[in-house]
């Protein structure tokens, strides 16, 4: 599974040595030089992880963290600034930024951040699932059939159902 990394600065250079950097460590990046470009990027794409700086022209880093913030589909927004204060990483943080690193920032150091992204959204997919197996186990539903092979097909159509394709079951 690949990291799709929306980077939003208006820097070019910077956007480029973390399309290039964050290429060599596997993940997949688009660019974007302000928040209204990044919106729009957002709505033609399917992105995991945002990396967002602060100032910038058009719309900002903070409005665009509030923007997203009530979305619970969004990506988490790491904000990557080089105009840090105190005032800054706490607006940031209570806008909805999952972590706040300031420039010049470490690639080792981004790298762990967007790792415990990764594993953190894992974690929350796995429980998520464990879950609905949970509920599934609870309650038998429609279903009449206790037999184990009635209990494999049972577990076949859970494991099947999140996928957009259509399945045949036969037996």
């Amino acid at each position: 599974m690949s990291i799709h990394i929306l980077i939003v600065d208006d820097e070019e250079p910077v956007r480029r040595l973390l399309t290039k950097e964050l290429g060599r460590k596997g993940f997949a990046t688009d660019t974007a030089a302000n928040g209204d470009v990044a919106l729009r990027k957002l709505m033609e794409s399917s992105f995991d992880i945002i990396l967002l700086d602060i100032v910038m022209p058009g719309m900002d880093g903070i409005s665009m963290l509030r923007t997203l913030k009530n979305d619970p589909a969004s990506p988490a927004i790491i904000v990557l600034t080089g105009k840090a204060t105190v005032d800054t990483a706490v607006e940031a943080m209570k806008a909805g930024a999952y972590d706040y690193l300031t420039k010049p920032y470490k690639l080792e150091e981004l790298t762990i951040v967007i790792n415990r992204v990764c594993e953190q959204r894992r974690l929350s997919l796995r429980n998520q699932l464990l879950q609905r197996e949970l509920a599934r186990r609870e309650s038998p539903g429609d279903f009449v059939g206790t037999s184990p092979q009635f209990i494999h097909v049972l577990n076949l159509i859970e494991k099947t159902a999140p996928n957009d394709s259509t399945v045949l079951i036969s037996g």
